[in-house]
């Protein structure tokens, strides 16, 4: 009698031995609060890069996707994963200025950002090697920072526009900084809206029109309230993948691993992903809009560029007043720029 009973737990222990290590870790549940839209394609992609979190784990991280507000405001992303409300963000640094105040440099308008692989290899290097950067994410585990360049538009609902002239006395929505700089300084009433309200703010006549990256206009379905699209390199937006910074650390080395390679891959995903999307809504804008559509030529855009760099400057004066080496931040990104164009 006293074998069998010997016998039992060691065959249970034999069991438990050879079960997956799925069945026998505990699953760690992790929060992600993204601002898009449950159904949207970019929600979609963001549970394609938690289910292969799950995958690559065994099933020991599982990743709950929330989409808009129903985790917390988009604006408070970066803040509530520092704090703990959400394990990980994914996002845009526009709606953050007064956190990523550096990162404002993507947007400076007419920066020349041809696309978002290049972006963001630019901005991925800078935040590696510069001491003042580094500082905007300390607080957080980076995966991807991502600059999206090549696709912005200005989207009116009365005029369109053709000439820096003709913003005059607009009310356009634009990131704070030195968009609203130039916006001022071509008579133009700047509008720093939340990117969530823009649709609806068209839609009442609140504001005239947005300055956004193509993507934005696709991923919010700003096609239904833009009449005009002017095509001109006048905004390139930053968005970054973070995770709280202490929930990572109490990850083990082998499901740290599984993080930076999985977020790592969801970044190189999303670059493409977003040419692919400011590819086809530029021809879908030229197509179903062919009327309303209009790129600024090369001319007209010199023009604008000039008058970019005055904004530009005022932009640096006023982070320097701050103690930000803006200047010197945007001259090593351009830098990089060039490096990867190459």
């Amino acid at each position: 009698m006293h074998k069998k009973t010997m016998i039992i737990p060691f065959v249970a222990l034999i069991v438990l031995v050879c079960l997956p290590v799925s069945l026998v870790a505990k699953t760690q549940e992790l929060r992600m609060t993204i601002p898009n839209a449950p159904g949207s394609v970019a929600a979609q992609m963001v549970q394609d890069f938690a289910d292969d979190v799950a995958a690559k784990s065994n099933g020991r991280l599982k990743i709950t996707v929330f989409g808009g507000p129903t985790l917390c405001p988009p604006p408070q992303a970066f803040s509530s994963v520092v704090n703990g409300v959400a394990d990980l963000a994914y996002t845009t640094a526009t709606m953050t200025p007064g956190i990523h105040p550096l990162t404002a440099m993507t947007t400076l308008p007419m920066m020349d950002i041809p696309n978002a692989p290049v972006g963001s290899k630019a901005l991925m290097e800078l935040w590696r090697t510069n001491e003042a950067y580094q500082k905007e994410w300390k607080d957080v585990k980076v995966f991807a920072l991502q600059a999206i360049g090549g696709g912005a538009v200005i989207g009116t609902t009365n005029k369109l526009v053709k000439t820096f002239e003709d913003l005059k006395g607009m009310r356009i929505r634009v990131s704070p900084g030195a968009q609203t700089e130039f916006m001022k300084n071509a008579g133009a009433q700047p509008m720093n809206i939340p990117i969530t309200e823009t649709w609806e703010s068209m839609d009442k006549h609140v504001i005239d029109g947005y300055v956004f990256s193509f993507t934005a206009v696709n991923d919010y379905n700003l096609w239904d309230v833009t009449k005009n699209y002017t095509i001109v390199n006048l905004y390139s937006p930053a968005l970054y993948i973070v995770m709280n910074k202490s929930k990572y650390n109490g990850l083990s080395d082998d499901l740290k691993k599984v993080m930076d390679e999985c977020g790592t891959k969801f970044g190189a995903r999303l670059d493409e992903w977003y040419d692919d999307v400011v590819s086809s809504c530029v021809k879908r804008a030229k197509s179903e809009f062919s009327d309303t559509t209009y790129t600024i030529p090369l001319e007209e855009a010199e023009k604008w560029t000039e008058k970019a760099h005055a904004a530009w400057e005022q932009w640096y004066k006023l982070e320097e007043k701050r103690k930000r080496p803006a200047r010197e931040t945007t001259e090593a990104f351009m830098k990089n720029l060039e490096k990867y164009k190459n």
